[in-house]
């Protein structure tokens, strides 16, 4: 079927633009759809590696974060790195062999304002640590059980037992 040029003319500049405007009318609904659930799925995906990666990133500023204050408390003048264990006995006075746990040899503090260093519940591992050197071994002994009732900071407690074992030497 030969179209005349005035046909031709025709289809190109008013039907063509016509059927490419009915088409898109008809379709842009589910095109739109499509795309969004595309990009919905590439969105939660996303989402998932990027809390993974910052759950992941915070772990290991932890760990970082614990290895430097190791080494700190190691190497920063404060002598050899304790043992990570400090021990929660005592021997009776009457030197026999049974042990009694420390909270029963001297007694807790219960508030922290009944301790040596003020504001203490506000303050850091590490502001702690700092005020621990000029306190005499009972403030200490304090120290130590209420932060072992309380928190029970790793950093804290070495220090205090790093302290407390060279005022007994």
């Amino acid at each position: 079927m030969n179209k005349s040029p005035v046909e031709k003319i025709m289809d190109c500049l008013f039907f063509a633009p016509f059927g490419i405007a009915a088409a898109i009318v008809e379709t842009l609904p589910h095109a739109s759809q499509k795309g969004k659930d595309k990009i919905s799925s590439q969105i939660a995906s996303a989402r998932f590696v990027g809390s993974f990666v910052v759950n992941k990133t915070q772990d290991q500023i932890q760990r970082t974060l614990d290895q430097t204050i190791g080494q700190i408390m190691t190497f920063g003048g404060l002598g050899t790195r304790p043992t990570t264990d400090i021990e929660p006995f005592e021997t009776n006075s009457d030197n026999s062999s049974e042990q009694l746990p420390v909270s029963r040899l001297r007694p807790n503090a219960s508030e922290s304002n009944e301790l040596s260093i003020a504001s203490y519940d506000n303050l850091s591992a590490s502001q702690i640590v700092q005020r621990l050197g000029g306190l005499s071994v009972p403030e200490l002994q304090a120290i130590r059980d209420y932060e072992v009732s309380h928190r029970n900071r790793r950093t804290i407690l070495v220090r205090i037992e790093q302290l407390t074992s060279r005022a007994s030497e």
